[in-house]
């Protein structure tokens, strides 16, 4: 029974030999460590197909020359147009400008850049002459929604593409 005891009373003797456990200072919240700033994002490039088209509408005649389709606002002078000149099988894209330069023709499927002139007229227009069988005529026509004609010295002019452009190319290859 001495023995029980023993067994019974050492590990009391020990838990009470055993010093409390005392909390330490707490510890203080390291600085926050400085970052440089970011420089700002740059504004996301606006592909030029999902910026907004000129304000107006394609209208379509025939004359004597051929057909010639006009676009922009109504009751007011075209801001592009394209002509088939019948005699000669020729077409012949305008656009407002008076300085001769480079007109390029966009559209989803890409671009071909022409030589352009001042037409002499007034109000001042540009002109560049196509071959009624370019490529480009067709890669415009099957555009998905707009086209761009771009000129040297001049703001972009993003038009949307109606039947009227394409009529009056294939008046052309008749």
């Amino acid at each position: 029974m001495r023995f029980v005891r023993l067994f019974v009373i050492a590990p009391v003797a020990l838990v009470a030999c055993v010093q409390p456990r005392v909390p330490g200072p707490t510890p203080r919240p390291s600085p926050p460590v400085a970052r440089p700033a970011l420089p700002p994002l740059p504004a996301p490039a606006v592909d030029w197909a999902d910026r907004t088209p000129a304000a107006g509408a394609w209208s379509y005649t025939r004359d004597g020359r051929g057909s010639i389709a006009r676009f922009g606002p109504a009751s007011s002078d075209a801001l592009f147009t394209i002509r088939c000149e019948a005699k000669g099988a020729r077409i012949f894209v305008s656009r407002v400008g008076s300085a001769a330069g480079r007109m390029t023709l966009r559209s989803t499927n890409g671009a071909k850049a022409y030589d352009a002139l001042p037409t002499g007229s007034t109000p001042s227009y540009v002109a560049a002459e196509i071959g009624a069988r370019d490529s480009q005529l067709d890669s415009m026509a099957f555009s998905r929604g707009r086209i761009l004609i771009a000129l040297s010295g001049a703001p972009d002019l993003i038009l949307p593409i109606w039947p009227e452009f394409t009529r009056v190319v294939e008046d052309c290859r008749g």
